[in-house]
Parts: C-alpha cells; structure tokens; sequence
C-alpha cells in the first residue's frame, strides 16, 4: 500500500513539473465577427478627372487589411488600366497603391472584389481584412484630362499627387513583377 501511495504520488508531481518549462506559442490574430472591410477613399476619387501618364493608384479601407490579398480588374475593356505588379500595403495596414499608366481624355472603371473581377490565383484572394473576411466589391471609375496638359512623367510626380510619402512607394523590389492590362 505505501508503494501505491509513493507512485500516486510521483504521477501527481510529473504534471507540475512540466508545466513549469516554457511551451512555444505562435502569434495568432482574433479578428471579431463584425462589417466585412469596405472602401472609404481612393485615388483617383469617383468620378475624378487626373492628368494623364503615371498614376499611384490608392485603396483605403476602413480596416487593416491582409498584405497578401487583392482582386482588380477592369470593368471596360475599350480603357484597360496598365498597372504593375500587385498592389502593396502600405504602413497604415488600410491602404493599398500599386502603379499605373494612363492615357489622356479616357474612362477607367476597375472592380476590387466584385465577381467580373479576375478570380483569385493560387498566389491571392480577394482584397481582406486580418481575419480572412472579404472586403465588400466595389468600383472605382474615374477619368483623365484631354491631349493638351503635361502627362505625369515621374514616379514622385505620381506620388505627391496621390498624397504619398517617400516611404510609400508603390514599387516593391521583386523579380515577380508582371506589366500587363488589368484582366477583365
């Protein structure tokens, strides 16, 4: 019997010592169920006139967003939209800016989410929150000034026009850079 209790009493003991080593942990974020992300700004805004030539286009949400995902594509195909590479996240964690080419005296629309926008690829999904909640679809057309006025020549032209610091480029070193048309 005294050697029944002396076990009972070592398998009691065992659990407490190890809860006194460290266990590792990975970060997890908790999103609360709440609204699905929307878009609150943009540059260029609805229904806005730019100049032509380079543009910073920029996506502001109304929560931080998930760098990885992003779906745009263009409403019309007679006025493609030439943008390079994936849009990047900026520091706010709300914004989005990716650069791109327009032509002047013409009508863009582009579609964030909406279902004619590209379908997701392996390597994205749709624009989301930190949660992996879709943002709701939405499109931002707008246009630019006729032949006549000094395209947007420079990379910084396009920035300050867009509201953008010298840390918010839209240009991201990668050789996965693609140049093409939005799809459709």
């Amino acid at each position: 019997m005294r050697m029944t209790v002396v076990l009972i009493a070592l398998a009691l003991a065992a659990p407490a010592a190890a809860q006194d080593q460290p266990t590792d942990v990975s970060p997890v974020t908790v999103m609360p169920a709440g609204d699905p992300p929307k878009l609150t700004a943009s540059f260029p805004a609805e229904g806005a006139e730019v100049t032509a030539g380079l543009l910073a286009l920029k996506l502001t949400f109304d929560q931080p967003m998930d760098p990885k995902g992003w779906r745009l594509a263009d409403v019309d195909a007679n006025a493609p939209l030439e943008c390079l590479g994936a849009p990047r996240l900026l520091r706010d964690e709300k914004s989005f800016v990716v650069l791109c080419r327009t032509l002047p005296g013409k009508r863009y629309a582009v579609a964030l989410n909406a279902p004619a926008a590209a379908p997701p690829t392996p390597d994205t999904t749709a624009f989301a929150n930190l949660g992996g909640r879709s943002a709701l679809p939405a499109t931002l057309a707008f246009g630019t000034k006729p032949r006549g006025e000094d395209p947007v020549r420079t990379l910084k032209a396009a920035m300050t026009a867009a509201g953008l610091s010298d840390i918010d480029s839209p240009v991201v070193d990668t050789p996965s850079i693609k140049v093409g048309v939005l799809p459709r």
